[in-house]
Parts: C-alpha cells; structure tokens; sequence
C-alpha cells in the first residue's frame, strides 16, 4: 500500500512566502513614507508661499500710500487742517534699516480716532523681522500728530530673511529716510519639512517694488 500524499504548503515554502511578503511591505512602505513626505514638504511649501504673497501685496499696498496724496501739503508738527488731501505725512518713513522701516500713509481709514479727526486718517505703519514671524505694528495718528494706541499682527510665519532696500528719486541708494522716493522687499520663507531629494528645509523666495506717492 503506497502512502497518501499530504496536501499543503511545507515549512521552507511558508517561510519563503513569509519573506517575499515581508519584503514586499518594506518596499510598500517606504514608498508610501517617500510620497508622504514629498506630500508634506510641497504643502507646506504652496501655504507658506500663499501666506508670503498676501504679505508681500500689503506690504507693497501700504508702501505705495506713504505720504499721499503729497508731503509739502500738510504743516506735520502743528495740526491737520481738516481737508482730506493734507492728511498726509511730511516726512512718509520715520525710520529705515534693511529688516525694518516705521512709516506714515493714509490707509483710507475714516471715521473718529483717538483724537476727534473725522474723515481719512493718517496711519503710523511699522514693518519689523521679530524672529522668524514678520509683524505689522499700526497705530491712528492723532489730529496734532502723536500716535494712539498700537496694535501689532503678524502677517507671515516661517520667515527666514526680511530685506528693505531703499533708493532715492535718482534710483541711488540712499539712508535718509526724507529722501526715499522707492523700496524694495526681499522676503525668504522657510518651511519646516524638508526637500525629499536635498533632506533640506525648501526655501520660498517673494521680491516687489513700491514707488513712494511723494
């Protein structure tokens, strides 16, 4: 009598099979952990370019309504004199550094401030690097000329440079903030996660121009 033949998988084909699945799951894996990680990196990278582009425009917005409508209209030290088109700054930029400027602008704010001026207001506008977090500091300018009270936001993250290049109305350079006719923004944006292929954080760079109304 001839035995009978078992049916089934014996130990050495179970083992085999075990590791071709196992290395078929480490393969699944880190593919999976790859495209996960590209994921990231290039969401974050559309976000923090998104964040650094709404920045850039209010940057460059603002920058551009710096002493409007005209600086020698208004007699800045003693009053407004009531008509809109003297709400403005004698002198548009206060201060100026290559990561920071403090400015004056009619933002086309209206209303009462602190002190009683009604129609378009005149807007103290601080632009300032505070680690990696670009910050807007802004307060309504009274009716004789001091600040009100300042209120600070943040309009970008994860910022890596902040740089204000100033030129004169012959487009040299220039350090005098009364002679600041344009500005130019250099902004870097960094993002956390990093670049699949260099495993270094991605940089995301934004650049603009503003030419002062004066």
């Amino acid at each position: 009598m001839q035995p009978r033949k078992q049916s089934g998988f014996s130990l050495l084909e179970m083992m085999i099979a075990l590791i071709v699945l196992l290395v078929i799951s480490a393969v699944t894996f880190e593919v999976f952990g790859r495209y996960e990680q590209r994921y990231g990196v290039e969401l974050e990278s559309a976000n923090l370019n998104a964040q650094g582009v709404i920045a850039m425009d209010q940057m460059l917005h603002e920058l551009r309504m710096a002493g409007y409508p005209s600086a020698s209209k208004l007699m800045y030290g003693s009053a407004y004199n009531g008509t809109a088109d003297n709400l403005v700054a004698q002198a548009p930029f206060e201060s100026i550094s290559a990561t920071s400027l403090t400015m004056d602008a009619a933002l086309g704010n209206t209303g009462t401030t602190t002190i009683g001026v009604t129609g378009p207001v005149v807007d103290q506008v601080i632009y300032t690097l505070n680690g990696s977090q670009l910050q807007r500091t802004y307060a309504p300018r009274s009716s004789t000329g001091p600040i009100g009270t300042q209120t600070t936001t943040t309009l970008a993250s994860h910022v890596k440079s902040l740089h204000f290049n100033y030129y004169d109305s012959t487009g040299a350079v220039t350090a005098t903030p009364a002679n600041v006719a344009e500005v130019q923004v250099q902004m870097v944006l960094e993002t956390t996660a990093k670049d699949l292929k260099t495993n270094l954080p991605m940089d995301i760079s934004l650049q603009g121009t503003a030419y002062v109304r004066n």
